[in-house]
């Protein structure tokens, strides 16, 4: 071959290389610098939250067409209350020596029913309406600025972000229907105090319709506020009831029974809706505090540590502090894994009935809940989600409430037809009570016993054992519950307060209700209506 086409075609290919190695040189330089801008976006850019999570959470509310709205009606007649100087307790707060309610100047309070009846009665019709319709919010809106005026709320943060938190929403209609619910019971109380049977009823079941409104949203606060509601007023009527049987018609008692049975206990707080909540708050944590890669993975940055400073209702113990090493943190995706890993090991523990729980104390939650290599967990999953087990509980407390006071309207009815307290609770089978409920602590039927000729109604409670009725040695006078002796306590939790000097000794039945009144000094029962 020619030197000169040699030395062609040697050059040619040096010039190919060159051309290939520069091209490789700008590809590895973008693709750095790709990866730096990348990088820097993920370790060190401000969060950007792109799920507005209450709009998600209100759905159901916002669905609700404007004329079946019950809200309207609530804020009109509350709007004109609050204008009252006795409002919302005009006879001062209601005060029990036997377990009832004391209406503390019955001549005050009925003054100001009467003064304002058209606004009671208002809210009597919102309650019997079928939904709601308020739809939670950042801040107060235009038509509800009559009711809650600026300054009532700290709105100075509630636009920070272009999506805030859920954290962040507010809520002031729970307190303004848990007010309602308490005028409610003044009403009742007024009702029983007149032996007006029907009217007691009407108000309790629109009493009822404020725990279904307090649910519609899917929060759950939200739903925690219904079911203590409903844990109230079932505490209510069974102390009503059994106290003062004679008041009743057997009609009014079979509606009433009626109404309580078909509350949505068992559903407010399943296990698929706490799932959904607790993901929603966890989600939104999540989104406001990591920065997002658009595959649903992302780092904590410099601003996490201001976007959970700028955060409402967020536990300060729920991050560790400070955020100092992001590298070392799991990823976004690692902490919703996490999550979940957590959430369905809880769920899973407590979707059997309570008394097949296995263990419920705050040592064995956390030893269950626990990631490995805590040190690099920024986020304290057990902090976060926590107190959401003991949710659980709640529901199951609940549950059995209310089935205490659908055996006492049934035992009601049966004094009022045979005239006499039943013997046992065969008795009401399969008349005035198609089963008797079960014990949420031992699974066996609830405990029942004339003590004195009166009825008592109880679990075994805390220590599942049967104490034959005897109450925790820390009851108080006229109470028809036992707040020691309800708690649920895994085994080992259990003995290790009994074998320490705590107050508490669970060692009595938690006595649902009892158609007397006992003094703890003495020992002796005082009846309370024959």
């Amino acid at each position: 071959m020619p030197r000169g086409r040699s030395q062609s075609a040697g050059k040619s290919k040096w010039l190919s290389r060159r051309r290939a190695a520069i091209t490789i040189w700008v590809v590895a330089c973008l693709a750095i610098s790709w990866k730096a801008r990348s990088w820097s976006h993920l370790y060190f850019s401000a969060p950007n939250p792109t799920i507005d999570y209450i709009a998600l959470a209100t759905k159901r509310s916002r669905a609700v067409p404007g004329n079946e709205r019950a809200w309207p009606l609530y804020r009109n007649a509350l709007i004109r209350l609050k204008q009252h100087p006795r409002y919302p307790w005009p006879g001062g707060y209601l005060v029990s020596e036997d377990g009832g309610v004391v209406l503390a100047d019955a001549d005050e309070m009925r003054s100001f029913y009467e003064e304002e009846r058209g606004a009671i009665d208002q809210l009597l019709r919102a309650a019997q309406m079928p939904s709601l319709g308020f739809v939670s919010h950042y801040g107060v809106r235009a038509e509800d600025r009559v009711l809650w005026p600026p300054g009532t709320f700290d709105d100075d943060r509630l636009f920070a972000s272009l999506i805030p938190s859920v954290a962040d929403a507010l809520l002031p209609h729970l307190t303004d229907l848990e007010a309602v619910a308490k005028i409610f019971q003044h009403e009742a109380a007024d009702a029983l105090q007149r032996s007006q049977s029907t009217r007691y009823v009407d108000t309790t079941v629109s009493a009822l319709g404020i725990a279904r409104h307090a649910a519609e949203d899917e929060m759950l606060i939200s739903r925690i506020v219904a079911l203590t509601q409903l844990q109230t007023l079932s505490e209510t009527i069974a102390r009503d009831v059994i106290r003062n049987p004679s008041v009743f018609t057997r009609s009014d008692l079979q509606r009433l029974k009626r109404h309580l049975s078909e509350a949505p206990i068992e559903d407010l707080l399943r296990a698929d809706v706490v799932i959904t909540h607790a993901r929603f708050f966890f989600e939104d944590l999540v989104q406001q505090i990591y920065t997002d890669d658009g595959k649903g993975d992302g780092r904590l940055s410099p601003w996490s540590v201001e976007s959970l400073e700028r955060l409402r209702g967020i536990p300060r113990g729920a991050v560790a502090s400070p955020l100092l090493s992001p590298l070392a943190s799991p990823t976004r995706g690692e902490v919703m894994s996490a999550f979940d890993e957590i959430q369905k090991a809880l769920v899973h523990a407590r979707l059997r009935p309570m008394w097949e729980w296995e263990d419920f104390s705050a040592r064995a939650e956390r030893r269950r809940v626990s990631p490995p290599s805590t040190s690099r967990w920024s986020i304290d999953l057990t902090y976060v989600w926590g107190f959401r087990s003991q949710i659980f509980f709640r529901s199951e407390y609940a549950r059995q409430v209310r089935d205490a006071a659908l055996v006492a309207i049934a035992c009601a009815e049966y004094k009022l037809e045979r005239s006499r307290w039943p013997i046992s609770l065969d008795e009401l089978l399969p008349i005035f009570l198609q089963e008797i409920p079960r014990d949420r602590f031992d699974g066996a039927p609830l405990r029942y016993a004339l003590q004195d000729g009166d009825p008592v109604l109880y679990s075994v409670g805390t220590n599942r054992v049967d104490d034959g009725g005897t109450p925790e040695a820390r009851w108080r006078s006229g109470e028809f519950y036992d707040d020691t002796a309800s708690y649920w306590l895994g085994a080992e939790e259990l003995a290790d307060q009994q074998a320490s000097s705590s107050e508490f000794s669970h060692d009595g039945d938690w006595i649902l209700w009892r158609a007397n009144r006992l003094d703890p000094e003495t020992g002796e029962t005082y009846p309370i209506d024959k």
